[in-house]
């Protein structure tokens, strides 16, 4: 038995041995480049004319580096590797990296450099944003200008930032210095068109309220700040039938559900769709119209909808029984859990610490007073008195949600229309954890504005090219293949094949002979079929057709 381990050992060493020595470790001249970044990056945004507006902006001297170039090197690195303003600037000290991002041989594309460019976006946020929106509007054909508009925050970087400020931390750690912002993206395109940054401590109110009016201008094509007038906290709505709506609807949650977020929006020209909190009003009405309720089969909720005649806001009452089921089901395990801690109370004597923790603050003295119902009778909660319990202590709105409009819509479109807010949240997710914008890394308000565009525009060109290119499918029944659906990649997994798309440079004793593109997917392939289909004499002044 020995003899034969040995052999098995000695089999297994001589294998590995032969698999490294397949491999010469000598250092050469090769180099590899993310030229699937490069090229998605430069080329949408081209497309949309940004490139050229921010070719326009003022540079200090004509030797200073290009800021379009600039942006595309920081948009670039940031999806290939980090945010860091540091990292990048080390990284554009190669000389071939300054080549294929078309920078002169002369440019010194230092930290500060990189820090004064950042400075200029944000200075030129709002006319930025205006090319954006006018570029997508001129490329891609829209027939439904449908806003989704969403907040978060991000922790910063820095005690000398002036917007950094504690506040609700939106990922649940624990509270830090943070920025907040709001996203808008046009739900038909799923491409951000919108960002503003706040203080870490402002309330949604507020960002609705300085949002809202800056998001109508820019669709109605008056520019950012259009309808300035319309921030102000008071608003009347004598002049709100003048106003001529574009069609355009804005959705949120409840942070802008506020009376005065939606006088605004519709003095914009806007109608609204907005989650509410429910109230006693909406306990009435689930309790004297519970037959009132309309099934909806598709969309597996019941809903019982009322129109005001003075206003025509339609309110939306929805019953979710899924959403019902977790709650009460989540309340049996508690019940559960607490039978549990009950019987092993009684069978190992009272124990403090598995009824109340009790923090030990210097100068503070705490006693607590612990006793038992002698009338308790854990053998009375059967499986039926614990459903009953559970489902009483989940409270009569269990299961229950609201949604509210300025326009009469069915049951069903008011929610279709709601779950597009999911599109936002994803951007925000991809504009923290794939663009890189958490954590911020800079102190200046500038600077907070300018990294805040840079994460939009390097969003919108992945949402672009995840537009343009064709639909991929994957089997749903492995053992037929007959069955498909139709999907498209997420910003992730598209960021990872384009970062994966390299152009490598073989040397031959330190001159360059070859360059070889190495890693294509179907993804990649689609999107570089997009882009050179965008680049042919034949496409011209086209738009990008609706997708169905």
């Amino acid at each position: 038995m020995g003899k034969r381990r040995r052999e098995s050992i000695a089999k297994v060493s001589i294998q590995t041995t032969l698999s490294y020595s397949e491999v010469e470790e000598v250092p050469n001249g090769n180099r590899t480049f993310p030229y699937g970044l490069v090229r998605a990056v430069r080329h949408y945004l081209e497309f949309i004319g940004l490139l050229k507006f921010l070719r326009s902006l003022k540079r200090e001297t004509c030797s200073a580096p290009r800021l379009d170039l600039i942006v595309v090197a920081l948009i670039v690195f940031t999806l290939y590797d980090t945010n860091s303003m540091d990292a990048c600037s080390r990284w554009l000290e190669d000389p071939q990296i300054k080549k294929i991002l078309g920078f002169r041989r002369t440019d010194n594309i230092s930290q500060i450099t990189i820090d004064r460019a950042v400075k200029i976006l944000g200075a030129n946020r709002e006319s930025i944003l205006e090319m954006l929106w006018k570029g997508i509007t001129n490329r891609f054909e829209i027939d439904n200008y449908e806003v989704a508009v969403d907040g978060s925050a991000v922790i910063v970087y820095g005690p000398k930032a002036r917007m950094g400020n504690l506040g609700h931390p939106r990922d649940g750690g624990p509270s830090d210095l943070q920025i907040e912002f709001t996203v808008a993206i046009l739900t038909q395109l799923d491409i951000p068109i919108y960002v503003k940054p706040f203080e870490g401590n402002a309330s949604d109110e507020r960002q609705y309220r300085e949002a809202i009016p800056e998001i109508s201008g820019l669709i109605q094509g008056k520019g950012i700040r259009g309808m300035e007038e319309y921030k102000k906290q008071a608003l009347e709505l004598a002049s709100v039938a003048t106003m001529a709506k574009v069609g355009a609807m804005i959705i949120a949650d409840n942070g802008a559900a506020s009376s005065e977020n939606v006088k605004r929006a519709e003095k914009c020209g806007n109608d609204m769709l907005t989650r509410e909190k429910l109230n006693m009003s909406d306990e009435r009405n689930i309790i004297e119209h519970c037959y009132d309720f309309e099934v909806l089969p598709d969309l597996g909720v019941m809903c019982y909808m009322h129109t005001f005649d003075s206003s025509g806001r339609t309110n939306y009452l929805y019953c979710s029984p899924d959403l019902l089921q977790a709650s009460v089901k989540k309340g049996c395990k508690s019940i559960e859990r607490g039978l549990r801690d009950y019987r092993y109370l009684q069978e190992h004597g009272m124990n403090r610490s598995k009824i109340v923790k009790v923090r030990k603050v210097p100068g503070y003295k705490v006693d607590l007073s612990i006793s038992r119902d002698e009338d308790f009778d854990p053998e009375e909660f059967t499986e039926a008195r614990i459903l009953k319990d559970a489902r009483r202590n989940a409270g009569i709105r269990t299961g229950f949600f609201k949604l509210s409009c300025t326009v009469q819509l069915t049951p069903e479109e008011a929610l279709r229309r709601y779950r597009q807010r999911a599109l936002v949240e994803q951007t925000i997710s991809s504009l923290k954890r794939i663009i890189g914008i958490k954590p911020l890394r800079v102190w200046g308000d500038e600077a907070v504005g300018g990294s805040m565009v840079l994460a939009l525009l390097g969003e919108a060109v992945l949402s672009m090219a995840r537009y343009c290119s064709k639909k991929r499918f994957k089997n749903v029944d492995k053992r037929s293949g007959k069955k498909q659906l139709s999907y498209v990649a997420s910003t992730r997994t598209l960021a990872s094949e384009l970062r994966h798309l390299t152009l490598t440079r073989f040397c031959h004793i330190g001159k360059r002979f070859d360059a070889v593109l190495s890693n294509w997917t179907p993804f990649t392939e689609d999107v570089f079929a997009g882009i050179h289909e965008h680049e042919s004499p034949e496409w011209g002044s086209k738009k990008v057709p609706l997708i169905t």
